[in-house]
């Protein structure tokens, strides 16, 4: 069957079960078994999972192995290295042998310890609530369907991993539920099949990294797409545009986690004078150069394929100019924004701001000789789409992007820098990554 007809094929069925009625069954009355679940998910959501799986534990026996039958799977591997196949598999201590012992990390927990982690992550970490605006487009994403079809057998894997999300997509609620059922279910009918289907479902939702467990969310289904998509030829980039406006939301870097590091300076004697500190969620930039510029970036790793807003406030500009925008990692040490190489395409504020990369008006005006002490500025840019635009911020009333004969190199390494002058005092205030710029 092509894969024009197989995409039909779920399309159809996905608007049968939309349009069917839902068959319900005749109520029975509840088991034993049940009704002990019942009660043990409603502790789990007021918060009292650990102990509850504690007292689960205590009466767990573990199957016998699989791999192994004269031996107990007592134990669940936590190492990606063994593979997607082998990941959260049920084992006991022959399995994986030769693998873990290669791991520096820790390879695998016992089937008790593993399920408080993550009872204890369910009670710490709410999908109902820590997933925000995240969501996938269902509708949106169906289309990469049509364009599949055009490609090689390179996408047989991605072609197959869309389908999965299609149907098997759950709300962040759902799937804060579906965890909770699948710790009750495993722990209380100890079989080694059932435990393993449970850790299989498990698997969708959660990873272990660190010696602990956090959210396998939207935006580690929708790195793991990119990743096969960017292995395949340059064709398949109206593919990748697809998949990637798919996958609705992001997140917010923790302002916290960001560095400045520090570069040029025009004298030396201010080479390390410039300071910088965290205050009001933002990171404050104070040039102590008078009458030099200095040239600082953030310590932080651009993703060529995600999109990035920066904003940040002006909060002493004193008549002088700065600049802010992308420059190579290689360069941003030993050159200046202006200074003729080709590594940096960048935005001017100035009160005579002359025409250069950035200046071609989207809407408004070129506000780059309008700055004020106060006035607030918002950096959209993604290096694999070629977008870099500034707005005046929070209003959009002017929009401006870099010229279309300036363009970003995707295999280049590039940070976000600013360049100072006499000292001026400026806010980060946010940094942001998602999968779509919202209008203007």
């Amino acid at each position: 069957m092509s894969r024009r007809k197989v995409g039909g094929v779920i399309k159809k069925a996905i608007e049968k079960e939309e349009k069917e009625p839902v068959k319900k069954a005749p109520k029975k009355k509840p088991s034993k078994a049940v009704v002990q679940q019942e009660q043990i998910m409603l502790n789990i959501e007021n918060a009292n999972t650990t102990q509850h799986i504690k007292d689960l534990c205590d009466q767990f026996e573990p199957p016998a192995c699989k791999k192994c039958p004269n031996r107990n799977a007592d134990r669940i591997c936590v190492n990606a290295e063994c593979g997607h196949n082998n990941y959260l598999e049920l084992i006991c201590g022959k399995c994986h042998f030769q693998k873990h012992s290669e791991c520096k990390e820790k390879p695998e927990l016992d089937v008790e310890e593993f399920f408080i982690k993550l009872g204890t992550f369910l009670n710490e970490t709410k999908f109902n609530s820590s997933f925000g605006e995240q969501g996938i487009n269902t509708e949106k994403l169906q289309e990469a369907f049509a364009q599949i079809d055009l490609y090689n057998q390179k996408l047989d894997e991605i072609e197959l991993v869309i389908k999965k999300e299609i149907l098997t997509y759950k709300t962040p609620e759902e799937t804060h539920n579906s965890i909770a059922n699948s710790i009750t279910k495993a722990i209380s009918e100890p079989t080694f099949e059932n435990i393993q289907n449970e850790l299989e479902n498990i698997k969708s939702y959660v990873l272990f990294e660190d010696n602990n467990f956090k959210s396998n969310g939207i935006s580690e289904k929708a790195k793991y797409l990119r990743d096969q998509v960017k292995a395949i030829s340059e064709e398949n980039k109206l593919l990748r545009q697809t998949i990637n406006s798919s996958f609705i939301g992001g997140r917010s870097i923790d302002i916290s986690d960001l560095k400045i590091e520090e570069g040029l300076s025009q004298n030396y004697r201010t080479q390390k004078k410039l300071k910088w500190s965290y205050k009001n969620g933002s990171i404050n930039i104070q040039s102590q150069a008078k009458s030099y510029q200095q040239q600082v970036h953030l310590d932080f790793e651009i993703d060529p394929y995600k999109k990035y807003t920066l904003r940040w406030t002006v909060n002493s500009f004193n008549n002088n100019y700065h600049f802010v925008g992308l420059f190579r990692k290689d360069q941003v040490k030993t050159n200046y924004m202006y200074s003729g190489t080709s590594g940096y395409i960048f935005k001017r504020f100035y009160n005579q701001s002359p025409t250069q990369d950035c200046s071609e008006v989207v809407k408004g005006i070129d506000f780059g000789q309008s700055v004020q002490n106060g006035s607030q500025y918002e950096m959209r840019f993604s290096i694999s789409d070629n977008i870099l635009q500034f707005c005046t911020y929070p209003d959009y009333e002017n929009v401006v992007s870099k010229f279309d004969y300036v363009s970003f190199d995707k295999d280049t390494e590039y940070v976000i820098t600013f360049n100072m002058y006499n000292n001026m005092n400026i806010s980060i205030d946010s940094l942001e990554e998602s999968y779509f710029f919202p209008s203007y």
